[in-house]
């Protein structure tokens, strides 16, 4: 017989803020992201891709807390709400603007970016696609933009 797998208890869950406190006692920012974070995923009110993506982003040094991280996430998309908005909504035009910067040497991708916006738009791809897309496709070696892209993203 297959062993039963358990799922985290709310013992696990502090234990985990409490290693995660201790390892940013000196960032207090970090952490204090990494709770407001935590806070989203708990009221549902973002998607799991780019809460997923946050975290990464925070903990991007602390390989063992992403794993203790994701073991708290749910198992299925459909456990996490799609976000209310559009991304395009969100986005800035200074964002958009320092995109097509970025690629001001290769319109191919500027354009791709553009479609994908609007693909998310027309309902063509959900926005676990988009968050997906984005940090995997376009700016894979970009902090800068990731983070942005985020903090854009994640705005009320």
């Amino acid at each position: 017989m297959a062993p039963v797998s358990q799922s985290p208890t709310m013992k696990n869950a502090f234990d985990f803020l409490k290693v995660a406190r201790n390892t940013f006692k000196d960032n207090r920012e970090t952490y204090n992201e990494f709770v407001k974070v935590v806070s989203q995923a708990k009221t549902k009110s973002m998607c799991r891709t780019c809460i997923k993506s946050r975290v990464e982003e925070l903990f991007k040094d602390h390989q063992e807390l992403i794993i203790g991280f994701n073991k708290f996430m749910p198992k299925s998309n459909q456990q996490m709400v799609e976000c209310c908005q559009t991304l395009r909504k969100r986005l800035d035009v200074g964002f958009v603007d320092k995109v097509k910067a970025r690629f001001q040497d290769d319109d191919r991708s500027y354009e791709s970016f553009e479609e994908m916006l609007q693909m998310h738009e027309e309902g063509k791809k959900s926005i676990d696609e988009v968050c997906d897309e984005a940090f995997h496709v376009f700016f894979p070696n970009d902090h800068d933009l990731r983070v942005e892209f985020l903090n854009l993203y994640l705005k009320s």
